[in-house]
This record gives C-alpha cells, sequence and structure tokens, in this order.
C-alpha cells in the first residue's frame, strides 16, 4: 500500500504531497495524521490518499512510522485544503496551519466542565420571519438574508440552527468579532446548551486543541454548534448541514496573511462540498455579494421591519462649524435629555487615541513611526505617542526636534478626547470606552455585563460598537465626526462609510420605543448623509454599482494585490517595474502602480505595491503562481490602498 501525504511543516510550494510506503501492520486511510520522517527531521503528514499502486519510477521510499490516535478529518475538509491552494495560489504549509491545532499530537488536557445548562425554548418566529426561514430550507441555493437592524435575524439562524440538530446535522456561525461572540454565547448557551462549542483566536493553543479534539471526535455521532469568528470555518465537523456568515459585510472576514482568504468564499466552497446550507447575513450587504443575488447566484431574502414594534431610529444630521468642537449644542443637549430620562447613550467616532496627528505648531514638523512611516497617534492618558499599525510607542519630545520649538500638540481627535470632554460636559455620567487600546478581549464581556446591568450611561467608542451589539436601554447614538468615514481613499471607500454608519444608527432605539441619532458633520448637504437618513440602501447600491462598472472594479473585474519590500526603496521600485515590463503585453489584464504601500515602511523594508486586475479570475492566478518569493500575493483584498 502507499500513501501521498501532506508534509505539514513543508514550506514549499511545487509539490503539495509525498509519496511514503505504508508499513506493513499499519492502518492508515485517507484524513489520518500520520508521524513520518521528512528528510532528516521527524514530523506529521496528512495522509490525502491511498493506493495499491507503486510510483512510476523506481524510487526508495521512506514508510509512515505510525497512524496518530485521531480520528481521521473528514474528507471534505481535505478537498477544502486542496481548493484553497489553488485558489488563493498559498503555499500548503499556511493553509494546513489554519486546519490544525498547534501541537496535535500532544493529549489534551481537560480544561473546563461544560456547565450543565437547561434549554430554554426558542422564541416563536413572526409571520415574516417563518416565511424566511421556510424558504431557506426549501432552496437549493445559497441565500443572503438582508434584513433590516433589529429584523431578527438571529432568531431565524437559531431555528435553522435547531432544525438541523434534531436531524444529526451539525452548524457552523460565523461572527465578525471576538468581541460580539460573548454577546452571541450566552444567548446561543440558552439554547444549544452543551451542544455549543466556542472556537476564536482568544483561546489558548491547549484550549483550542480541545476544541478541536472534541470537534473531530464527537461531531461524527453527536451534533455540534461551533461559534465563532472566520477560524471556526475549519473546525473539523462530520456531518455539517448549515453555515451562517452573520454580518457578511465585515471586513474582518477577509484574512490578512496567508493564505488571504474571505470567509464568505470559502464559506460557500465548504457548503457546497458538505451539502450544508449556507446563509449570508447583513442589512447592508457588500456590492459584490448583492451583485451575485441580482445574477440569481444566491437566493435573496428579504426582512424590511424591526421583529420589536418600533420604528426606524430618527436621524438628524447636524452641521459641525468649528473644528474644535467635538459636541455640538444638538448633540450635547440630547445627551443630557437622554441621560436625564435614564437611557443609554454611544458615542461613535472610527479613531482611536487622543489626537490622530501630533505636531510643531511653529514649523509643521510632524512624528511618524520609525518601522511603518504612518503618523504618530498622540494618547494624552499615557503621554505617549503610539503607532496603531505595529503598536511603537515614544514619549512626546518637550522641544521639536526641527526647530526646537516647544509648541507642540495633537490635532484633530480621538476616542480618548471624546471620553475626556464628555466627563468634563456630563458630570457624574458612568463612562465606557470601547476601542482596541481599552477593550481586551478577555475585558469585553465585564464590559458588556456592566452596560446589561445598567452600571454604564455613555459608551464610547470605534467601529467595534456598531458591530451587531444589541444593547436594550439604547436610546441616542451621536456620530462624533462622521467626515472621518468618508476621507479613506479606495475603490470601496464609500461602500464602507455607508455600512459603518448605516450599522452603527441601527443599534438607537431597538425595542418599543423610538431611538434618536445625531450625525455631525462640516458638509450637511452631501447626498450620501440623505441615503443614510431614510436608510436607503437600495439607491446606495445602484449608484455604486454604476461606478464600479465605470471603472472596472469588482464585482465587474478581479483583483490581485501585490507587494514587494526592500531595505532598498529604489530596488523596490525597480523589481515592480520589472514585473510591469514582464507582464507588459499580456492579455486581459490591467495593471496600476506601482505605488508605496500604507504603511510603506514594515521594519526595516520600503514596500512597493501594485494592482493587476482582469474579468479572468484564473489570469490573475497563473501570475500569482509564477511569480519570485520576494512578493506577497493577495487574490481579492478588501481594497487596493
Amino acid at each position: 500500500m502507499y500513501a501521498e501525504v501532506s508534509v505539514v511543516g513543508y514550506k514549499g510550494s511545487d509539490k503539495r504531497t509525498f509519496t511514503y510506503r505504508v508499513a506493513e501492520g499499519v492502518m492508515a486511510r485517507a484524513g489520518n495524521l500520520v508521524s513520518i520522517k521528512f528528510g532528516k527531521n521527524q514530523t506529521i503528514g496528512i495522509v490525502s490518499s491511498i493506493s495499491q499502486a507503486p510510483p512510476p519510477k523506481a524510487i526508495k521510499l521512506k514508510s509512515i512510522d505510525a497512524v496518530l490516535p485521531i480520528d481521521p478529518l473528514p474528507k471534505e475538509l481535505l478537498a477544502l485544503c486542496e481548493w484553497l491552494i489553488d485558489y488563493y495560489s498559498a503555499p500548503p504549509a499556511s493553509v494546513w496551519q489554519l486546519m490544525l491545532p498547534k501541537n496535535p499530537t500532544t493529549t489534551p488536557r481537560k480544561l473546563f466542565d461544560k456547565p450543565k445548562l437547561a434549554t430554554k425554548k426558542l422564541v416563536e418566529l413572526s409571520p415574516a420571519q417563518a416565511k424566511v426561514y421556510r424558504d431557506i430550507l426549501a432552496s437549493e441555493r445559497p441565500t443572503l438574508l438582508e434584513g433590516v437592524m433589529g429584523s431578527g435575524k438571529t432568531e431565524i439562524y437559531f431555528h435553522l440552527i435547531a432544525k438541523m440538530l434534531a436531524e444529526g446535522k451539525s452548524a457552523i456561525m460565523l461572527m465578525p468579532e471576538i468581541f460580539l461572540t460573548n454577546q452571541m454565547i450566552e444567548r446561543a448557551q440558552k439554547h444549544f446548551a452543551d451542544q455549543l462549542v466556542v472556537a476564536h483566536s482568544g483561546l489558548s493553543p491547549a484550549q483550542r486543541r480541545a476544541v478541536w479534539m472534541e470537534c473531530n471526535s464527537k461531531s461524527a455521532d453527536t451534533p455540534m454548534v461551533v461559534l465563532g469568528p472566520r477560524s471556526a470555518l475549519f473546525m473539523p465537523l462530520h456531518k455539517l448541514g448549515l453555515i451562517v456568515v452573520d454580518e457578511c459585510h465585515e471586513q474582518s472576514y477577509k484574512q490578512d496573511s496567508s493564505p488571504r482568504y474571505h470567509a464568505e468564499m470559502v464559506a460557500g466552497k465548504l457548503a457546497r462540498l458538505t451539502g450544508a446550507k449556507l446563509v449570508l447575513g447583513s442589512a447592508t450587504p457588500s456590492v459584490a455579494t448583492r451583485f451575485l443575488a441580482d445574477a440569481g447566484k444566491l437566493q435573496r431574502l428579504s426582512l424590511k421591519q424591526r421583529a420589536i414594534a418600533s420604528s426606524h431610529p430618527d436621524i438628524k444630521i447636524v452641521k459641525k462649524d468649528k473644528q474644535s468642537d467635538i459636541f455640538t449644542p444638538q448633540l450635547a443637549a440630547a445627551i443630557n435629555s437622554t441621560l436625564a430620562n435614564k437611557k443609554l447613550v454611544m458615542l461613535y467616532l472610527n479613531r482611536r487615541g487622543t489626537a490622530p496627528i501630533f505636531v510643531c505648531n511653529d514649523c509643521g514638523q510632524g512624528f511618524e513611526c520609525p518601522h511603518c512611516g504612518v503618523n504618530l497617534h498622540f494618547h494624552a492618558d499615557s503621554m505617549r505617542l503610539v503607532c496603531h499599525v505595529c503598536g511603537f510607542k515614544q514619549t512626546p519630545p518637550a522641544k521639536c526636534p526641527s526647530c526646537e520649538g516647544s509648541n507642540l500638540r495633537g490635532v484633530g481627535i480621538g476616542t480618548k478626547a471624546v471620553a475626556e470632554k464628555a466627563a468634563e460636559l456630563f458630570a457624574g455620567a458612568r463612562i465606557v470606552r470601547i476601542d482596541r487600546d481599552s477593550a481586551e478581549p478577555k475585558e469585553f464581556k465585564k464590559i458588556l455585563d456592566s452596560i446589561n446591568n445598567n452600571e454604564v450611561d455613555i459608551i464610547i467608542g470605534t467601529q467595534i460598537i456598531g458591530r451587531g451589539l444589541d444593547l436594550e436601554n439604547l436610546h441616542l447614538v451621536g456620530m462624533v465626526d462622521a467626515d472621518y468615514d468618508l476621507a479613506n481613499i479606495d475603490y470601496n471607500s464609500l461602500e464602507r462609510a455607508f455600512q459603518l454608519l448605516s450599522q452603527t444608527a441601527g443599534r438607537a432605539g431597538r425595542r418599543k420605543d423610538r431611538g434618536e441619532v445625531i450625525i455631525q458633520t462640516k458638509n450637511p448637504d452631501n447626498k450620501f448623509f440623505e441615503l443614510i437618513t431614510n436608510n436607503d440602501y437600495e439607491s446606495f447600491y445602484q449608484s455604486e454599482l454604476a461606478l464600479r462598472k465605470k471603472y472596472s472594479y469588482p464585482p465587474y473585474s478581479y483583483l490581485l494585490k501585490l507587494e514587494c519590500g526592500f531595505v532598498s526603496s529604489e530596488l523596490g521600485r525597480q523589481k515592480a517595474q520589472a514585473l510591469i515590463a514582464k507582464l507588459r503585453g499580456k492579455q486581459s489584464i490591467t495593471i496600476l502602480g506601482p505605488v508605496r504601500s500604507h504603511p510603506s515602511l514594515r521594519g526595516k523594508k520600503h514596500m512597493w505595491s501594485l494592482i493587476i486586475k482582469s474579468r479572468n479570475r484564473k489570469i490573475l492566478v497563473d501570475i500569482a503562481s509564477e511569480l519570485e518569493p520576494h512578493w506577497t500575493i493577495n487574490l481579492d483584498p478588501f481594497g487596493i490602498s
């Protein structure tokens, strides 16, 4: 017997499998993890296939030493691995890192006892929700569930999960953020108790290994529900009946390290391999996803009303006159009124720190990260200049290194500045800040508990707070500086801004009382804000689609983003120009660049990037597969900047 084996630690991309002889007495089959000799090292491999036919060349083969005492991986997961390597032109080793826990041969300790919870009956679906539920089950196509904020998409997910469990099938439910997972765990545990498994990057290697082993060994006999961010897709479930990708528009579903996959695409492939139902849920789906629905690739279902009898929040656009004003009089008055009525306030600003720029007022000298080349943000509470890309920190200088002046200050505002001003204006208000600086994953549950226990009056945060939080007492949402979300320059910047502002506005008034939203902007006549006010996704989608078609951006083309970096900036530019010269004359592609990447400096390397567009994705995959090792490959990037 002979086995084709994928070697987990093999870094090359020229071969995916190696042929090994199956020693007499060794019972190996596809999906087994095996102990093998590779070169001079003992390592782990995964058997992809078994054959009785010897290899065509008479070569001396090493043998499989032992089959590890781990249940074979599902064949669908092996097929998914092969697809990932091809579709994203990814090294096999990087793909296996997704599939397997660290040190899979280590016997997992029993880390905790699951609480014995009594399951709570599911909430009865409304007629509109029940129709969507039936339509999902009846269709052979994946479903785009386009439901307004508060329409009860989660209840439909839970009913679908319960249906699969009753049929002996497992389910995966993806959340875009580990921060949201904590809130969803509490809701899901009430209904699925010890059948619920949580998998996310916040787990220690030992915890993740234990979860992985539980899925691989139990799911063949006992259906399970796996809840987590994008990595939960790769749990080894043997009878998968349902995949839900909630808030499917979110950027966090795109991985930024190899393999640079998008969870929505991987979920679609896994659903096809397993025959599972796929549901993509969002109030503001991406233009590309909605386009697939319009083309008939997805079944599009809508929930246009909130589940609880409350109206869409009352949204007001308020002109912000002065750069120094954090709160306009209208927003300040609304906050005071909301606090007086014992209701919760949420203030949104998608910028961390006290100020995004630190400069010398005398000569204009700015301060950049020595490792990334981006502006250092000023954090007044710790008196540090911080890089929000790599985490570099330094103490602000007493004097300007350029002119030796002492007139140094932060320009602009961040969430810390908003929190400081709120504490000053609304004395006695209990304030929490939720952003990457203040809320570690392990602390987020405590923050949510304090909010739900009415121990918080004002929440201040970045885009994290606009992602799926369901807060019963939240009445007012204030957007401190909506212009910042419109300032990014990318082909999908407006889409991202529409999603962020609409989703954040949708947090307000999700129970009986109508919520209130105030959007502060220096340009209140911008037609974009009219679309937000009217919750008019359809008009936004049609106008954005026309722009994408005009300039040939997704969904009318595919993108390949390439980056290279060298200590010599000129060498990087030359390498990029050489690649462009090599590709010149190639049919059906358009090349943008080269330009300096953002950030332009990573460590000691100066980074250059270029974008290749084509209507034929295979052309881009072929280009990627032939590149020299110094190129970083990103097929289907979230943006081009």
